[in-house]
């Protein structure tokens, strides 16, 4: 360990996990930036991708007043 790490108290390993957080932000402002770009092309936001739930964890579907 050199002697700047040694000073301001922070191991190597948190110095990688936070490049790692820097990193994954770059990846997440260069995303926002694709689709800011594509929104001012025209093209349609379907927003963010939702899967849907695995039917066990899906509420049950209430029958309509007209269905009865």
């Amino acid at each position: 360990m050199d002697s700047w790490n040694q000073h301001d108290g922070m191991t190597d390993e948190e110095i990688d996990r936070f490049a790692l957080v820097l990193k994954e932000c770059e990846r997440i402002r260069a995303l926002i930036a694709r689709e800011e770009a594509a929104l001012s092309d025209g093209e349609p936001d379907d927003g963010i991708p939702i899967a849907t739930a695995p039917p066990e964890q899906r509420p049950s579907v209430l029958p309509r007043v007209t269905d009865a």
